[in-house]
């Protein structure tokens, strides 16, 4: 999310999380033919401990904008399955 839209006092964040998500992308590219999968997993707000230990509170992200943890990776997972 940060790294397809930046936001103030966040910017190593989200140019770290662009740079990946650019990478990933290229490495996927150059990788096809060779049996080699490349996936980037991008996910939003997702309950996690993070907050807790970046001392990051998110108390006013809207509940409806979260995740569960596990339903992230069975979407990374079925994404990479799918190539």
């Amino acid at each position: 999310m940060e790294g397809g839209q930046p936001g103030p006092l966040n910017a190593t964040y989200g140019a770290t999380k662009a740079f990946v998500t650019s990478f990933t992308e290229a490495v996927h590219e150059e990788m096809k033919g060779t049996g080699v999968s490349v996936t980037v997993l991008c996910p939003s707000f997702t309950h996690t401990e993070f907050q807790v230990r970046a001392n990051a509170p998110a108390s006013g992200v809207p509940g409806f904008m979260w995740q569960e943890a596990p339903e992230v990776a069975r979407a990374g997972l079925d994404g990479l399955a799918k190539n």
